[in-house]
């Protein structure tokens, strides 16, 4: 079992920007990153993050994927894909 509790990760994979926001289990924002990919978006993706896995090493996340650029590549990864305004509605309530 791990030592800490799961954080949980969104991703959100634009047509020109990657962003990604680290919550908590409580659900406080720990982190949050924001890169220009440039058409690299995988690549882009890859360095955020590995970027986060050197700040939290052993923290467990639990991740969702969404955005224009988003489908594909959270297929590609295995993630849930949350449709933009659906995520958005969801944070809001």
């Amino acid at each position: 079992m791990s030592p800490h509790p799961a954080a949980f990760l969104g991703l959100d994979i634009g047509s020109t920007t990657v962003k990604l926001a680290l919550l908590d289990a409580e659900g406080v924002v720990i982190e949050t990153m924001y890169r220009r990919h440039g058409t690299a978006v995988r690549g882009t993706l890859s360095a955020l993050l590995d970027e986060l896995a050197q700040k939290y090493p052993l923290l467990p996340v639990r991740c969702a994927i969404t955005g224009s650029g988003a489908l594909d590549l959270g297929e590609a990864l295995g993630l849930p894909f949350v449709q933009e305004l659906l995520a958005t509605a969801r944070a809001v309530s």
